[in-house]
């Protein structure tokens, strides 16, 4: 993985997994002001049995209020993943019934050149478009209106584009960013910077293009034959900022956040170690630091 991926990776899930953090160390927090329970689970069944004093009711329905984010954030989260299986499975089986037997001579060729041999379909479809499906074994799938508009280098500026991809298996790292904005729903920075990160994406496999062909007209006469809305990621998504980065070098993303998120989990890691004793808890949080920072 290149540093533009990995850097745009960590500006996602660091922010996020500082967010759900911060919510379990509040909670866990709010439960010491109220009475000393450590485990969630207990303090949320404390707070419905025991007797509320008038200065301990606001940290009892802090503490609930917190866990009850946090829960929603990974219920969120969990579904978005879910429905996003479930729309990946449904996407294969269409390629599936659509995909033709065999490749022209020019997708074949295009095909080699760029070293995706045996993972091109291509499927009768009037409108032109390019992406990727596929969780564990990412493959490309092209529409035969694509291949009737392109000429041989737009062509394979296209599989070009799809195998950086595959290479990074980007279906799952944008389901990931995909549960991030369903769980930080009510964060409206987190949500900002999951959209970010797909934009980022797509600018990441265009500079692969134009560092592994030489020249941006290939893909800039690529871009321009396209349209808005083909399924992602894919060769048509993000067109905008995309043909502003091809054009100026700009790109949305912010690189001075991921600092930021990273100095956040380890005052969590260290806050979670005062209130929890237990390092089982506080472990996962270091491993997180060592391994991804």
């Amino acid at each position: 993985m290149t540093s533009v991926g990995r850097g745009a990776l960590r500006e996602v899930m660091l922010p996020a997994a500082a967010a759900l953090g911060a919510l379990m160390v509040g909670a866990l927090a709010l439960g010491r002001l109220a009475g000393g329970i450590g485990h969630v689970g207990e303090l949320a069944l404390g707070c419905l049995l025991a007797p509320l004093a008038a200065l301990d009711a606001a940290a009892h329905l802090g503490t609930l209020a917190t866990t009850g984010l946090a829960g929603f954030a990974a219920t969120a989260m969990a579904a978005a993943v879910v429905r996003q299986w479930v729309q990946a499975r449904a996407v294969s089986q269409a390629v599936d019934r659509a995909r033709l037997s065999s490749l022209p001579p020019s997708v074949a060729a295009a095909a080699v050149a760029v070293g995706v041999p045996e993972r091109v379909d291509l499927v009768d479809a009037r409108r032109p478009f390019a992406f990727v499906y596929g969780w564990r074994h990412p493959r490309i799938c092209v529409s035969t209106g694509l291949v009737d508009r392109f000429s041989a280098g737009e062509l394979q500026a296209a599989l070009l584009h799809e195998r950086w991809h595959v290479m990074r298996r980007d279906p799952m790292r944008l389901t990931l960013a995909s549960a991030v904005r369903a769980g930080l729903c009510f964060l409206p920075p987190f949500r900002t910077r999951a959209e970010q990160y797909v934009v980022a994406v797509e600018i990441a496999a265009d500079r692969f293009v134009v560092t592994q062909m030489g020249d941006a007209r290939w893909l800039a006469g690529a871009l321009l034959r396209l349209q808005p809305g083909t399924v992602s990621p894919g060769l048509g998504g993000q067109l905008e900022p995309r043909i502003a980065a091809l054009v100026d070098g700009t790109s949305e993303r912010e690189r001075g956040r991921i600092g930021w998120g990273a100095t956040v989990l380890a005052m969590e890691t260290a806050a979670a170690a005062l209130l929890i004793p237990d390092s089982r808890l506080t472990a996962p949080l270091g491993y997180v630091l060592l391994h991804v920072c």
